[in-house]
């Protein structure tokens, strides 16, 4: 379907712009006039020049982040949805983020629900943004979600942060560590050799290792870079695998040093988004069931699993915790008195602050 810009004014007499789908400019204007606008303008997009695209374009955290807030800010002062959501497209910056909230737009226009809506574009709305939505909107308490969910957003931005902070130190380490062997190798020890050479001097055989592995790089290091190169496209493969996965993600929590930061932040986004979506109204079974699909570590993730089949079965959430293991005795603890005072979601997002503090003193 063709793709037209426009320009038109509000009833106020703003000036707004941006880009709608329709058979012909009278379909654009139709709509527009359904709007609640007043077409000025209205032009049939040209087409860009064809390019190869892999993936689709993503919205930034940043733009996810502002859209809910002002998206709270709106529904609190009274605006009803569909303007609201008209008032999002035309503000937003990204090209991306007006696509999305213009299909949202629509989709709601034809009688969805706005969670139901969102859950139609997974590569911007996670399961936990669009069921916090949808409850909310159950519940009457749609700006509440969303202060929530922009919360939410900013912690788990300010946790990223963190962790790739506390792994650039180590992974600079490792690759000085690799230059340093390879300039050892390519350049230090061939003038040794040509002096113990020179000398026929009896040498240890660790040094004797250590001359071979350098001539073998000097003479053939495109045998090296080959081998190298398929090291890497090998594990990238293995990576892709159920079993590769499950080793890498097992690899990263585990890992001396680094390993503690990566769990501890697991636990902490876990910790915050159950307490999100229990707090918000959603059956703890089905929390559980989108904590496992978003928490980012297929090792973790199957512990949650045992964990839910366990609850299907009538028991609490913190026994079986500790029965299956994997899990810090104090996180097992505050979970155990969060449902024997029935103040779980407060005791989860505590759990939560506490990870976040630890990681931040690990820093």
């Amino acid at each position: 379907m063709p793709l037209f810009s426009y320009r038109a004014r509000t009833e106020q007499g703003a000036l707004v712009k941006g880009e709608l789908e329709g058979e012909s400019s009278s379909d654009v204007v139709r709509e527009l006039s359904a709007l609640g606008y007043i077409p000025v303008q209205i032009r049939r997009s040209i087409a860009p020049s064809p390019r190869i695209s892999f993936s689709r374009k993503k919205v930034r955290a940043d733009d996810l982040i502002l859209f809910t807030k002002q998206f709270g800010t709106i529904i609190r002062t009274g605006v009803p949805l569909i303007r609201g959501l008209q008032t999002l497209r035309d503000q937003a910056e990204s090209e991306e983020m007006r696509r999305v909230v213009n299909a949202i737009l629509k989709n709601v226009q034809q009688g969805n629900s706005l969670g139901d809506a969102m859950k139609k574009h997974p590569h911007v709305f996670s399961p936990v943004y669009y069921n916090t939505v949808r409850a909310g909107e159950t519940s009457g308490k749609l700006e509440e979600m969303l202060n929530r969910l922009a919360d939410l957003l900013e912690y788990e931005r300010k946790v990223k942060e963190e962790l790739k902070s506390a792994t650039r130190y180590p992974i600079l380490v490792i690759t000085v560590m690799i230059l340093a062997v390879f300039i050892l190798v390519t350049f230090v020890v061939p003038k040794f050799m040509t002096l113990y050479a020179r000398y026929n001097m009896e040498l240890p055989l660790p040094t004797r290792i250590l001359m071979a592995v350098s001539t073998c790089f000097s003479r053939y290091w495109y045998v090296v870079l080959i081998i190298v190169a398929g090291l890497i496209a090998g594990l990238r493969v293995l990576i892709r695998t159920e079993w590769g996965e499950r080793l890498w993600d097992r690899v990263k929590i585990e890992a001396p040093i680094v390993g503690k930061i990566v769990f501890k932040g697991i636990l902490s986004r876990m910790a915050r988004i159950f307490a999100t979506l229990s707090s918000s109204g959603v059956p703890i079974l089905e929390a559980m069931e989108i904590v496992r699909t978003t928490v980012g570590n297929s090792v973790v993730a199957e512990r949650i699993k045992q964990i839910r089949s366990q609850v299907i079965e009538g028991s609490g959430i913190a026994l079986p915790m500790s029965r299956i293991g994997g899990f810090p005795p104090l996180f097992v603890q505050m979970v155990a008195i969060g449902e024997e005072t029935g103040a779980l979601d407060d005791m989860l997002l505590e759990a939560s602050r506490h990870y976040e503090m630890e990681i931040e003193y690990h820093l």
